[in-house]
């Protein structure tokens, strides 16, 4: 204590007799620049350590306050601590000091707030009356202290290109007489090139009030007024490729003026540069105005008409005297039908990446060239096809179409070229889903078919859009699948225009198109098939392939215990997908053959994975036993799935009050909630667009005044549709939230609404939809409990007729398999002999046909079969018809000749009475074996065959089954036939 008592007497008796304080002041306060300290005063007790002294600067003086032991420091009575909310949560301050958060001090005279100083500058903040916020900057340039405001940028809105008021901050500097400049920088405030503040080195653009003009601080030339009339003229030839607002035009006494397109980056790669620049455009003025680009070296052409992509409202055509280059925004793209005329214009507000492309025109091969990316092609492809008419076009001398498909055929959309260095694989497949959706939609309602050609006529409708789409976005999923990364294919927009009723419609249309606008042979014949998206299939080992069909084929027949728990697959996670999912409906298997079966199963095991359920818990297990094995050699990647089938239809008793929701569709099952995006839009779909096209004037006043009026309706207007937005929102969520089913008429009605019916139409639909995916959802969870009980327990024998007695009595031992060896997945290991005779199914499994010691006896008389229906003979493929034809005809003629072919005439006395004998019975018994022999494969041909009982049983002859079902079921008789 003695010691601090005396050590706090010498520091009274310093700051008494030095600057010690007035030193620590200027350090520690960053708003003391330039300012004078006054004597320091000490208080009395019991207040003894704390000193006040006057601070003069610019004619305001301030209260410093200081305790030297607590160390409190206060200006005029204040503290020092953090901002005020209104200031830290301002537009002004999070623009640009987004989340930071500083230690201010006060300022002097009382009013804002200083911080310390942070790479050289100090800033300042206060609050108006009004509410407004002001920030200050104070900042050693060039040995001299600059004092700069900064102004809101919006105070700029409509006075100059958007960039400039949306890509800087904008700070009011006065200079000595009275002059002041906006100097604009970097907008956060710790960017490297803050830190030489506003200087000509510090800010790219400098705007000196008292001209009124922007200067660039490089070359000091002069940004031209976006209301002037030269900017008018010279935006009216560049808004082909940009919009007016992201213009920049710039003159300079010394050299040509130009204009720049900002946004407009090039990747020169391709044409001698290596790296991203702007495009400019010189603007030369003699006789005529002439605009030359300085990357291409061309001038903007006078007649922009090329003679094809007509009715494209963008795009820059470039021409030397040697060459034309034609630019193209790359963007969205929407068509729209005024009358007899067809507009497809570009939304430039939304630019995708790359922003540009570039195509030379070959007017000796009359084609549009474009650089090396597949995505160019594909885009150009896009713009040909919405640009279709059904007379051609002077340059190509083709239509449209018959150009879009010959690009879409070529290999310049197709195979493995690249998209680019960075290009997003994406983009390729969003453009290719864009080329789908030109295609019509073709349903059947109430027996008629609904055709919507998408604002085409119906000769530029064409289906080959969506086939070509369609194995383009296969390539492109099986390449990515192989690689390991993410498709962004949504196969919907192809499955809905790639139906039977398109591919009829295309067949009929096919000579209507010529031979330009027809698909090629293998292109036809792989629309002529039915529609399945492609699943790749992971990688795996002819070994490893053959032990999980081996897996799945003793657990059906009972030959081993269920999978464990961990192996028992998520059916959530095979069923709740994005892509659509065939329900169970009315819909049944149970009566249904194997081929039945493998015709609605398709390439995956997902689609009726509903459909099988019921199978396995209603239908014989007999049945179910062999649809399960066989499927398990078609789909070896999906065993743990059809364990679980397997185990259902072992415990059907325990799974029969559990039915799959009835219903026949489900579109991205995977959505069971409320999707507020989804509601978002399809409410803006339905509201009233502003349809009102920016007026013209004569004259510049006139224009200006249009322009304002014409930004006020618009922003009326966007207001109008954000509230009738929010208040339908909230009228869908809380129907959502009651757990109602739909939405009523009334519920949609508003002023800003085009059709109410419509909004409430397709809202029921998302309702619909999410309404059924939470029901399948619930039921995969009982589905998933239920199997989860039987996790460690050991599944009863599944096996056919009377063998499970037969099986129950063998011992132990005689059961034991013998290891699996590297066969094919088909041939498993072979039957014990004791197990032989009883087991015809296992036979049929394990030898693919059955063996000779079971004997189905043919039935006495020969009967034809009945002829089948109409529609089991349109059900069956006309490729296997073609192939059952071709095999029919020579067993047919063989047997004809087999039966009216007669044996030589063996005369008496040529031999020996014994041998001659012998050699006659001889002759008779092979006479007889072969009369046999054809006398099976006739009956065999006809259904009548001894292993025909046996696979009706099996349900294989109900329907017409797969050629490779019958090849290796009756491989025996094939040998007879041999």
């Amino acid at each position: 204590m003695r010691i601090a008592l005396e050590l706090e007497t010498q520091l009274h008796v310093i700051i008494s007799t030095t600057t010690a304080l007035s030193a620590w002041l200027f350090d520690h306060w960053s708003d003391s620049r330039g300012g004078e300290v006054g004597a320091w005063e000490r208080y009395p007790a019991p207040a003894e350590s704390w000193y006040s002294a006057t601070f003069h600067r610019a004619g305001h003086q301030s209260i410093i306050q200081v305790d030297v032991l607590g160390g409190a420091f206060l200006v005029n009575g204040r503290p020092v601590g953090r901002l005020p909310e209104q200031i830290s949560e301002s537009e002004c301050y999070v623009r640009l000091f987004r989340d930071s958060i500083f230690d201010v001090q006060p300022a002097h005279g009382g009013r804002g707030y200083k911080t310390r100083i942070m790479g050289g500058a100090c800033f300042g903040f206060d609050l108006e009356e009004d509410g407004q916020v002001i920030i200050t900057e104070e900042r050693e340039v060039e040995g001299q202290l600059v004092k700069a405001t900064l102004v809101p940028h919006q105070s700029f809105q409509g006075d100059l290109p958007i960039s400039f008021v949306e890509d800087y901050s904008h700070w009011l500097v006065r200079g000595k007489g009275g002059k002041a400049s906006v100097y604009f920088r970097p907008i956060q405030f710790d960017h490297p090139d803050n830190q030489y503040g506003c200087s000509v080195r510090g800010a790219p653009y400098v705007l000196h009030v008292d001209s009124m003009m922007v200067i660039r601080s490089q070359d000091s030339s002069k940004l031209v007024d976006v209301r002037s009339d030269t900017f008018h003229a010279i935006s009216s030839v560049l808004r082909r490729l940009e919009d007016p607002d992201h213009i920049h035009i710039f003159r300079n006494d010394a050299k040509a003026p130009e204009a720049i397109l900002p946004r407009r980056l090039l990747e020169r790669g391709a044409w001698g540069a290596g790296q991203l620049q702007n495009l400019h455009f010189q603007i030369i003025a003699g006789r005529s105005v002439r605009i030359i680009s300085r990357e291409f070296g061309g001038e903007v052409a006078a007649d922009q008409n090329i003679g094809t992509l007509v009715g494209l409202q963008h795009g820059l055509l470039l021409e030397t005297t040697h060459e034309k280059k034609l630019l193209l925004p790359h963007s969205e793209v929407l068509r729209e039908i005024h009358g007899n005329h067809c507009l497809v214009k570009m939304n430039l507000g939304h630019l995708l990446n790359p922003p540009v492309f570039v195509y030379s025109v070959r007017e000796d091969l009359r084609e549009l060239r474009g650089q090396k990316d597949r995505v160019a092609w594909l885009y150009l492809a896009k713009l040909h096809a919405l640009t279709s008419h059904v007379l051609r076009d002077p340059f190509t001398l083709r239509t449209g179409t018959e150009t879009s498909l010959g690009l879409l055929r070529s290999a310049r959309c197709r195979g493995n070229l690249s998209n680019g260095a960075d290009v997003p694989r994406s983009e390729a497949e969003r453009t290719l889903q864009e080329i789908a959706r030109l295609s019509p939609v073709r349903q059947s309602k109430n027996g008629a078919e609904v055709v919507n050609f998408q604002q085409f006529c119906a000769l530029c409708a064409h289906e080959g859009f969506a086939f070509l789409a369609r194995d383009a976005l296969q390539e492109i999923s099986e390449q990515q699948a192989l690689s390991g990364l993410q498709s962004h294919h949504q196969p919907q927009y192809c499955l809905e225009r790639c139906g039977s009723l398109a591919q009829r419609a295309y067949f009929r249309s096919s000579e209507i198109f010529g031979l330009p606008g027809r698909l090629e042979a293998e292109e036809e014949a792989a629309a002529a098939q039915p529609c399945r998206p492609w699943q790749p299939e992971p990688w795996h080992e002819s070994l490893g392939g053959c032990q999980e069909v081996r897996d799945v084929a003793f657990v059906i027949f009972g030959k081993t215990l269920a999978p464990p728990p961990e192996r028992r697959p998520c059916l959530k996670s095979l069923l709740l997908t994005n892509q659509s999912l065939q329900g169970c409906g009315n819909v049944s298997c149970e009566e249904q053959s194997v081929g039945t079966w493998e015709l609605m199963s398709g390439d995956g095991l997902r689609h009726w994975w509903l459909t099988f359920f019921r199978a396995a818990k209603r239908g014989s297990k007999e049945k179910c036993s062999f649809m399960l094995a066989y499927f398990a050699s078609r789909w070896p990647h999906c065993v743990a799935h059809l364990q679980v089938l397997a185990s259902i239809c072992l415990h059907s008793n325990d799974f029969r009050a559990l039915d799959p929701p009835a219903y026949s569709l489900y579109i991205q099952p995977n959505e069971r909630d409320l999707n507020a995006n989804t509601v978002q839009g399809i409410i803006r779909r339905h509201l009233r667009p502003f349809k009102e096209a920016r007026p013209q004037r004569p004259t510049h006043r006139q224009q200006i005044q249009a322009d304002q009026e014409y930004k006020a309706r618009k922003q009326e207007h966007n207001h109008l549709c954000a509230e009738s937005l929010q208040r339908l929102q909230g009228v869908v969520n809380q129907r959502w939230l009651q757990k109602l089913r739909a939405v009523q008429v009334h519920d949609c009605e508003d002023h800003m609404v085009q059709n109410a019916l419509a909004l409430a139409g397709e809202l029921n639909g998302c309702f619909e939809r999410w309404w059924r995916a939470a029901e399948l959802h619930a039921f995969l969870e009982q589905v998933e409990n239920t199997i989860q009980q039987f996790g460690g327990a050991s599944l009863r024998n599944l096996l056919p007729w009377s063998s499970r007695a037969v099986w129950g009595s063998c011992p132990a031992e005689t059961r034991t398999l013998p290891p699996p060896a590297c066969r094919d997945a088909f041939n498993l290991s072979e039957p014990l002999p004791s197990e032989l005779e009883e087991h015809p199914l296992d036979d049929l499994w394990e030898a693919g046909a059955p063996k000779e010691q079971f004997v189905l006896k043919p039935t006495p008389a020969f009967q034809p079969p009945p002829r089948r229906s109409a529609e089991l003979q349109l059900a069956r493929d006309e490729g296997c018809s073609a192939i059952y034809a071709e095999l029919s005809k020579p067993l047919h003629e063989s047997w004809r000749l087999a039966q009216e072919m007669k044996l030589p005439q063996i005369s008496d006395g040529c031999f020996p009475t014994t041998l001659s004998d012998d050699l006659q019975a001889a002759l008779e018994a092979r006479q007889k074996e072969t009369d046999g022999a054809w006398q099976r494969v006739l009956e065999a041909m006809h259904g009548q065959g001894r292993f025909d009982a046996l696979m009706r049983s099996c349900g294989l002859l109900e329907e017409p089954a797969p050629l490779y079902v019958l090849s290796r079921l009756l491989r025996e008789e094939g040998q007879l036939t041999q």
